[in-house]
């Protein structure tokens, strides 16, 4: 598993102390693909300036896919929700060695989950 509380929207100004001071629900744990598991860190490249371009998209670290083409994802509200990946680029086969993510213009996936993102 790996963490986020919107610290790649934004490189770390949104460090967050309460849960009230978090504007709205977003992701904070998010099931990671075997081959991805680094850092504790769940990067999806949305650092840098041309991130918000859909042109630009890319994972670095790959959403675990083993639940049917899903993943876990806890959000900090105490929700947990199952999301089925649309993207055939997202789901990756395990391989047992490590991988970094693939670019993915234009995903759907990299999409939705910015916009689960602290603003």
């Amino acid at each position: 598993m790996s963490s986020q509380v919107g610290a790649y929207i934004n490189p770390f100004p949104n460090t967050f102390r309460r849960t009230a001071e978090i504007p709205r629900p977003v992701w904070v744990i998010i099931d990671t693909h075997e081959d991805s598991l680094v850092d504790g860190w769940f990067d999806f490249a949305d650092y840098a300036p041309q991130a918000a371009d859909p042109a630009y998209y890319r994972w670095e670290s790959l959403p675990a896919g083993r639940h049917n083409g899903s993943s876990d994802i806890s959000f900090s509200d105490g929700h947990v929700e199952q999301h089925k990946w649309v993207d055939g680029r997202t789901i990756v086969p395990v391989k047992r060695v490590w991988q970094g993510g693939p670019a993915v213009p234009y995903s759907k996936d990299v999409g939705w989950l910015r916009q689960q993102c602290a603003p």
